[in-house]
């Protein structure tokens, strides 16, 4: 069955992947090769072509990243686009170096079959670096159906997940899965640079410094909530998990501050 999806992904049926990696991540074989087909699959249909996203890194623009997100991975609601992303980074935290030590609390999923960790030096490097084509696909598709982006690819209408209680009330889980694939494309970034050629390196530096905003926001937002900086620094951490925002206050808040910095940096 794996040869199937190896087979699958290579001709582009993301749909017969998707089915049999699914079976086989679910089960009790798993195992990080079946864990990475099963991320590879939903990326699939999420429309990563790493290849290409390569490519459109040499003309990413500086100004505004997250309008170039946008244009590279369009997405509507007649699509399932947007949902692999998410399927693929709960996922992708489950690919993990063999002997990882995770404390409970840096844990996800801990009694399935898959195990993960929201700590990204828990990952294995093919991991790590898929997550950074994966974030840019989450953001992307994100700003398609909920920002309502120009022609240019501007932002057309806020995100309205600003304060902690409507991050709260979002029961679809798309607001902290936002925080989540920002909080992930700036830790892949930052990895990902120094293995890329100069000018790739160059664009992907210069999205990073501008999109490490949204840390002062999201720092601003859970300080004024918890009053706890330390709080607020394990919040942040945890929010690699997209279901931190259903656990505590703190994630929530932080996830609010995050997404109203997005808000005002994305052009």
């Amino acid at each position: 069955m794996i040869n199937e999806v190896e087979n699958a992904l290579t001709r582009g049926d993301c749909t017969t992947a998707l089915i049999h990696s699914t079976r086989l991540y679910e089960s009790q074989y798993t195992d990080n090769r079946i864990r990475m087909l099963y991320v590879s699959s939903q990326g699939c249909r999420a429309g990563i072509n790493m290849y290409q996203v390569y490519e459109e890194l040499l003309s990413l623009s500086s100004a505004n990243p997250i309008g170039e997100f946008v244009r590279i991975f369009p997405s509507s609601t007649s699509d399932s686009k947007l949902q692999s992303t998410w399927a693929a980074v709960d996922a992708l935290q489950t690919v993990m170096l063999p002997g990882a030590v995770v404390a409970t609390a840096d844990q996800t999923a801990p009694n399935s079959f898959n195990r993960g960790s929201v700590l990204t030096q828990d990952l294995t490097e093919d991991a790590r670096i898929y997550g950074f084509f994966l974030s840019m696909a989450l953001l992307g598709a994100s700003g398609n159906r909920f920002g309502n982006p120009s022609p240019t690819y501007g932002q057309g209408t806020d995100y309205t997940w600003t304060t902690k209680v409507r991050v709260q009330a979002d029961t679809t889980g798309t607001a902290c899965s936002l925080a989540t694939g920002l909080l992930l494309f700036l830790d892949s970034a930052q990895f990902i640079q120094s293995k890329l050629p100069s000018s790739s390196a160059s664009a992907v530096g210069a999205a990073l410094g501008i999109l490490n905003g949204v840390i002062t926001f999201g720092d601003a937002k859970c300080l004024l909530a918890t009053g706890s900086a330390p709080v607020c620094t394990a919040a942040k951490q945890r929010l690699l998990y997209r279901g931190a925002c259903e656990e505590t206050d703190a994630a929530a808040a932080y996830a609010a501050g995050l997404i109203e910095g997005l808000n005002t940096l994305w052009l």
